[in-house]
């Protein structure tokens, strides 16, 4: 699976979106980073500003892809940190 440049140019800065019902406030952020599983990229699932209540790890940048398109399939709505 190619992997898009938006994901491949922000991940080490971090992306994020809103997901869910637009008043529930949930938020979520991927990113690139080790754990102790050594994963590389992770999703954390977090509820206004509260520290991520879930988070889910990957191996590669294309399993990070499938899973941010589960959560919000149009990309342009994903948003670099910095924005």
């Amino acid at each position: 699976m190619k992997v898009s440049k938006k994901i491949k140019d922000y991940i080490d800065t971090g992306l994020w979106t809103k997901y869910g019902h637009p008043d529930d406030d949930y938020v979520a952020t991927a990113c690139s980073r080790p754990t102790r599983a050594n994963n590389k990229y992770s999703i954390g699932y977090h509820h206004g500003s509260l520290p991520a209540f879930k988070t889910e790890t990957f191996e590669t940048l294309a399993e990070l892809e499938a899973a941010m398109r589960k959560l919000e399939p149009d990309l342009r709505k994903w948003r670099a940190k910095f924005e």
